[in-house]
């Protein structure tokens, strides 16, 4: 009988160890990589557009500094209705700014994964090179709407 136990608490351990572990939910924010260089946003909101409700515009921002001597990242998807992968030039639009340098940097290619998406959060990933030199890379967002 304790061998019988033994087996079973060790099989337990076994599948347990095993199992699929849940990820981490990501803290309200917005970060990337801007040249390799790691971009925390102090200020971060998202807003939707439905003035057109069968083309409604969401919009993701993050600020690091003030208005005028800070930097954004702005993420713009129309006709968006939910999660999904979305291209630059198709309906995304993306941008960096540099307000030190009163300079507007609006993506040449990427893309943005919005991975969740309910009407008080949206949450997501992406990446875009900008015009200049700006490579911005492993973006993620959760974001609240304010």
């Amino acid at each position: 009988m304790k061998n019988y136990l033994l087996g079973a608490a060790l099989c337990s351990l076994f599948f347990a160890a095993c199992s699929k572990k849940s990820t981490p939910a990501l803290s309200p924010g917005m970060t990337a990589k801007i040249n390799g260089a790691t971009w925390t946003a102090t200020t971060f909101s998202f807003s939707i557009d439905s003035s057109d409700p069968a083309k409604p515009f969401l919009m993701v921002i993050g600020y690091v500094g003030s208005d005028s001597t800070g930097t954004n990242i702005s993420l713009g998807i129309a006709d968006f209705h939910g999660t999904g992968s979305f291209i630059l030039g198709t309906n995304l639009e993306t941008e960096y700014d540099d307000h030190s340098r009163n300079a507007w940097f609006p993506g040449n290619t990427g893309t943005v994964t919005i991975t969740k998406s309910t009407p008080d959060n949206v949450q997501g990933t992406f990446s875009f090179t900008a015009t200049g030199y700006y490579n911005i890379t492993n973006g993620q967002f959760n974001v609240p709407r304010k």
